[in-house]
């Protein structure tokens, strides 16, 4: 999860349980597309001040759609009902309606997460290995050859 450090540390293991992930994905056209990002840029800092926002981010796809996706992380699912209910969700929905197709909205409710923890088991290591060491190249150990 793309949490800010200090928000990671306050979320006990008892809230992991609880976490849920909201992820909205919509396809603006071409000429919506700036208000639709002024639009969710102005929810982002009011909505990471809110009671059990863990964070809240705008990612934007490559390919044909070019689709715009607003991802947020809640302590509690609680947390999250309260967000949909404000006003501040209100502007998010605005902004949906810009879109050319009908917006995808999913929340995940995580009871689990895990980290470099459950890729150095599943490859066996000791944990002292960098992800370079685990994808088979070292800083020390070889150079990659320049293709020619």
């Amino acid at each position: 999860m793309d949490i800010p450090a200090e928000k990671r540390a306050s979320t006990s293991l008892a809230n992991a349980q609880r976490v849920v992930i909201s992820t909205l994905r919509f396809v603006p056209s071409q000429k919506q597309h700036p208000e639709v990002l002024e639009i969710l840029r102005s929810v982002l800092g009011p909505t990471e001040t809110q009671p059990g926002c863990l964070s809240c981010r705008i990612y934007e796809e490559e390919g044909p759609d070019r689709a715009t996706v607003l991802c947020g992380h809640w302590e509690t699912e609680a947390a999250l009902q309260e967000h949909i209910r404000s006003d501040l969700y209100r502007r998010v929905l605005a902004a949906c309606e810009l879109s050319d197709r009908p917006p995808t909205f999913c929340f995940h409710h995580v009871s689990r997460t895990q980290g470099m923890d459950l890729i150095q088991q599943l490859r066996g290591c000791s944990g002292e290995e960098s992800p370079g060491d685990l994808a088979g190249f070292s800083k020390t150990k070889t150079k990659m050859n320049t293709i020619r």
